[in-house]
């Protein structure tokens, strides 16, 4: 019979242990769907992970929140990206503001961002440390919260909708009456239908003078509101030209200096016979692949003209290779344009 040295059985078990802990993956991997459930609606949530795997996501819409389970490494710390629907996460269509996040109950300031504002949902990034197990992201409330009725409150299956589509809300409670509100301020009632279970669901499609691109509110008089995004479809596409790095004299450069001060600029051709209001949006990684600023800004872009989308100010924190992620999204259109550009930091 082989004896082993205590000292080789401990090598051992190590050894089998990293190769364990090595087997899981050290970089995004591509989008997985989770299809959750919440008050009896299926939301469909993206996500991917490094140093870890997802075992539930749990949504809440009336504490406007998501937790993540999740199986982390427990040597390595990980990342997290996910995309929050809007009509899941009470959120403005227009801010750039970033979420709440709590690790294993414990608040977390830095590390967790917005890395892609969409029209109809919101990446989230969070770093998490070793051996996490639980994500628990929130909104804050920048205009005004999600007004949770005494009897219940309300709520849409998607954030945005075509114009002509049918719209469901449901929610809990026994309303009457809804109250739509649209971009224009004019309103108009739906009935809903009470399902018998303290709970109700509504329907309506909205088109001809009612339609129009922006956002619509939406209150039930058993208490809560909600909203959500219409997308008309009288508008043609935009255009998407260079995206320049200026220095404070508006002068085009290469190579940025630490602890300079730069605008970041995109132009934009909108082709329509309308002004329409653009969201612009700039990712800027270090050679880390951390995200060192984030900046978020939106115009209107006159009709049949050239527009220079201008968002800043952007601070270098470090020397060497950066990489600029830009996001350009129309509210009049479902097209979305996605540039990456790397530059240099000296």
């Amino acid at each position: 019979m082989m004896r082993y040295h205590p000292f080789m059985l401990v090598t051992i078990l190590l050894i089998s242990l990293l190769i364990v802990v090595n087997s899981n993956a050290t970089a995004l991997q591509g989008w997985k769907v989770y299809q959750a459930s919440n008050y009896g609606h299926r939301f469909e949530i993206s996500y991917q992970i490094t140093h870890g795997t997802v075992s539930q996501i749990a949504p809440d819409i009336a504490d406007d929140a998501v937790v993540v389970s999740i199986e982390s490494n427990p040597f390595h710390s990980g990342i997290l990206q996910i995309k929050i629907p809007r009509n899941l996460l009470w959120s403005d269509f227009m801010n750039g503001y970033n979420p709440r996040v709590q690790i294993d109950g414990k608040e977390m300031t830095t590390k967790s961002q917005v890395v892609d504002n969409g029209l109809c949902d919101r990446t989230v990034s969070v770093n998490f440390p070793a051996g996490s197990k639980s994500i628990d992201i929130s909104w804050p409330y920048t205009d005004q919260p999600r007004k949770i009725g005494i009897n219940g409150f309300i709520a849409t299956d998607k954030a945005c909708y075509s114009q002509g589509e049918s719209i469901r809300f449901f929610g809990r409670g026994t309303p009457s009456i809804l109250t739509v509100t649209t971009p224009q301020g004019n309103q108009f009632n739906i009935g809903p239908n009470n399902t018998g279970d303290g709970y109700f669901v509504a329907s309506t499609v909205i088109e001809g003078k009612d339609a129009f691109t922006g956002t619509y509110g939406v209150v039930s008089n058993a208490g809560g509101d909600t909203r959500f995004l219409l997308l008309t479809s009288d508008y043609e596409n935009f255009t998407v030209g260079k995206t320049r790095i200026l220095d404070e004299y508006g002068k085009e450069i290469t190579t940025p200096k630490r602890a300079g001060l730069y605008t970041i600029g995109t132009e934009v051709f909108n082709s329509g016979n309308e002004p329409r209001t653009f969201l612009y949006t700039v990712l800027i990684i270090d050679k880390r692949g951390n995200a060192e600023d984030t900046l978020s800004g939106e115009w209107t872009a006159p009709a049949n003209q050239k527009s220079d989308a201008k968002v800043g100010s952007w601070l270098p924190k470090k020397l060497g290779d950066h990489t600029i992620k830009v996001v350009i999204s129309s509210y009049q259109s479902l097209k979305q344009f996605n540039y990456t550009t790397s530059i240099k930091v000296r």
